[in-house]
């Protein structure tokens, strides 16, 4: 309770070095300037690519004794909604996000019609493939045993400066009520 957040005012600061303790005359480690590179978006467009055609496959592979069908109206829809994740995860708190998915919600609700459909967008930074796969291997979507099921499956990279790869995976279940 009795620290002070405001660092405006010289009278909460002490100098380190002092005549007492000297500057030794040590440089900085760290560098005058930080170069940002600007990341190639053909190449997260490739990794979006390669990681749904991985999720698809291993989402037919989880399922070994069960088809595996895929609703590609739900997945065109998802796929359209994604970006928008991103750019509301990135923008500006408050209400935007809850907004963004309950219009999300009542979109999908009025395309698929007498579909219920479960799933949910799971997003993450990318380093590798392996914890892409285990995240959405542990939601558990693929083992739904109900024989009229039908899969959606959308993947969105969205690329930042220094190679820093955000991606958006969307995985949904669709049963026909």
């Amino acid at each position: 309770m009795r620290i002070r957040w405001d660092g405006s005012g010289a009278n909460g600061w002490r100098p380190f070095f002092t005549r007492s303790f000297a500057h030794p005359g040590l440089s900085s480690v760290q560098p005058e300037e930080l170069v940002y590179r600007h990341s190639d978006k053909a190449t997260a467009v490739e990794l979006q690519e390669r990681l749904e055609k991985l999720l698809r496959d291993k989402l037919m592979e989880w399922r070994p004794h069960r088809p595996t069908r895929w609703n590609r109206y739900c997945t065109s829809a998802l796929k359209h909604f994604l970006p928008s994740l991103e750019q509301g995860a990135s923008g500006p708190g408050g209400n935007a996000g809850r907004d963004l998915a309950e219009g999300h919600r009542h979109e999908l609700q009025n395309l698929l019609g007498d579909n219920r459909i479960s799933g949910f967008p799971l997003h993450m930074a990318f380093s590798e493939m392996g914890p892409v796969v285990e995240a959405v291997h542990s939601t558990g979507v693929h083992t739904i045993q109900t024989a009229n099921v039908e899969f959606a499956l959308a993947v969105y990279v969205h690329p930042y400066p220094n190679n820093v790869l955000s991606v958006w995976v969307y995985l949904a279940s669709l049963v026909r009520a």
